[in-house]
């Protein structure tokens, strides 16, 4: 008996009793065990987002983690304003409708200088949550986030060039793709990275369907950031594990072609890509006795009728625009659902996708899911 007391096993174990630091770190693994990690991915807001009804969404999905792909609106601080203010974890990337004064050039030099434009207040407001040419390390999730480059609006060329020169010393794309692989080499070897874009990396595929593809014109094309796919595949070549690269920007339903909506998810190369831009993300549902009739229905109606309808989220921000007036239209039963797309993460790897329309009523939050992607229907050899 007295032997076992002094053995090393028991004494260990009575060490870990004795030190709560040590104690409480065994209970959050074993939690992380126990439950994986989630992740809920918010794709291009243009101007929809409810900072109550939204709050609630999140708080009835329970993620660990939260990412934005951007274009919040054209520099629209009160909305970046309320994200920053989410009692979430977070990371967010600012997109091209972010900064879409600023890279105006007549104007970029007059807002740039002013210490209240629109774009620098965004950056105050998100402080390190930003992630654009950096990252961060969520230690408790072993997870590191690292972010692409800002305001991208695609294609082979550098977006918003003299935001990037001026805010991140950056004049080409090969300099894009070397700082955003160094942000990634840096962070902590037992941390899982996830890649967080505005627009997609290249070489995903140039039909007007797939996942960056061009859907503007009839012959497609690859729209994604060529500096985005150097960094990516720099940092795989150190060895290190990309398990999901997330972005927006290209929207999922198209403007052209006989495929209304173009690919979401792609897995290459043992690397799930995700474009999570379902534009509008916010619906109005109807009761089943007065049909089932979606408000995004209409202004995609709208928008292949005529020019493309921006929505707005209320009444302060939605202007006099025809998207604005079908927000403010009261279809007698005050049910939105609001579009988010999940991620489970286990042991390092994404185990399933979905996407999920979340509605907000009398205080009773549904969600209707589609799974987008389960790790149990890849082939072992891909």
């Amino acid at each position: 008996g007295l032997a076992s007391i002094s053995s090393p096993s028991f004494t260990s174990f009575f060490t870990l009793l004795l030190n709560p630091r040590m104690l409480r770190a065994c209970e959050r693994t074993l939690a992380m065990a126990a439950h994986p990690l989630r992740l809920a991915i918010v794709g291009d807001v243009h101007d929809d987002w409810n900072a109550i009804q939204d709050a609630k969404a999140l708080q009835f999905l329970e993620p660990d983690l939260v990412l934005f792909t951007g274009d919040f609106g054209e520099e629209n601080v009160e909305l970046v304003r309320d994200i920053s203010n989410l009692d979430f974890p977070k990371a967010v990337i600012l997109g091209n409708h972010d900064a879409w004064w600023s890279t105006y050039k007549l104007i970029h030099f007059l807002l740039t200088s002013l210490p209240d434009s629109g774009l620098k207040l965004q950056l105050t407001r998100l402080g390190k949550a930003h992630v654009g040419y950096s990252r961060l390390d969520f230690a408790k999730l072993k997870l590191s986030v690292v972010g692409g480059r800002p305001f991208s609006s695609g294609g082979q060329s550098l977006s918003a060039p003299r935001l990037c020169k001026r805010r991140y010393a950056v004049r080409n794309l090969k300099e894009s793709a070397e700082k955003i692989t160094a942000a990634a080499l840096q962070a902590p070897p037992e941390h899982s990275l996830v890649f967080l874009a505005h627009n997609g990396p290249a070489g995903l595929g140039s039909q007007s369907h797939d996942i960056c593809g061009k859907d503007w014109i009839q012959e497609g094309g690859d729209h994604g950031d060529s500096d985005l796919e150097t960094a990516i595949a720099a940092v795989k070549q150190k060895g290190l594990k990309v398990p999901l690269v997330v972005f927006g920007h290209m929207h999922q339903s198209l403007q052209l072609g006989p495929i209304l909506e173009r690919t979401m998810v792609v897995f290459s190369d043992r690397t799930v890509y995700l474009n999570a831009a379902v534009v509008p993300r916010v619906r109005n549902k109807m009761t089943p006795q007065t049909g089932s009739l979606h408000r995004n229905n209409l202004l995609d109606g709208v928008g292949r009728f005529g020019k493309e309808v921006e929505s707005k989220h209320d009444t302060e921000h939605s202007g006099t625009s025809l998207a604005g007036a079908l927000h403010r239209l009261d279809w007698g039963i005050g049910i939105t659902e609001r579009h988010f797309v999940l991620v489970d993460f286990d042991d390092g790897e994404v185990k399933k996708i979905k996407e999920v329309w979340v509605a907000i009523g009398d205080g009773a939050c549904t969600d209707e899911q589609k799974i987008l992607y389960s790790s149990d229907s890849v082939p072992a050899s891909s």
